[in-house]
């Protein structure tokens, strides 16, 4: 079974963000359940939108929250003004990993969205991690996200060696 990690995401700004853990893409979906009283299953069941986003924790605090703080709000950074690349790595589950710079990459395209961070965490004798979230903008928005393999050109997964998980 082919996996895909979370290897990177490339804002705007040029700021690439790396060391990504707890990267599971979410659809979040919102469900419109219609019911009718004396029934006991509902009679109407649809989806009434979603609100894509991708959690991720990392020990770039410091690059995180210089990206967040050079905008007007200090806890969201308004991605709208280009694009934000998000690279998935391939890989076997607890194996090894694909070279950086070969096609077995998928990249998650997100034309209009947000950074926000939610916890910064520090204990005694470790690195510091924050915990952020990359939110698509779902409504407004053709299309959330696009998904493309990642070409030659992406400079931060072209440049990585291969690392085992």
């Amino acid at each position: 079974m082919q996996e895909h990690y979370l290897h990177g995401i490339l804002l705007p700004s040029g700021t690439f963000i790396s060391q990504l853990t707890d990267g599971s893409p979410a659809t979040n979906t919102e469900e419109l359940v219609g019911r009718a009283s004396g029934h006991p299953d509902p009679l109407f069941r649809g989806i009434r939108g979603q609100k894509p986003e991708i959690p991720f924790t990392t020990p770039a605090v410091a690059q995180i929250l210089d990206a967040i703080t050079g905008g007007t709000n200090n806890f969201c950074l308004d991605l709208s003004a280009g694009n934000t690349d998000v690279g998935y790595k391939q890989g076997t589950n607890l194996g090894v990993r694909y070279d950086a710079g070969s096609s077995y990459h998928e990249r998650l395209r997100i034309a209009k969205g947000f950074l926000t961070w939610n916890t910064i965490s520090v204990q005694q004798e470790q690195d510091a991690t924050i915990a952020c979230r990359l939110l698509a903008a779902p409504r407004g928005a053709p299309k959330a996200f696009s998904d493309s393999p990642v070409p030659d050109s992406f400079p931060p997964l072209a440049s990585r060696a291969k690392a085992s998980a």
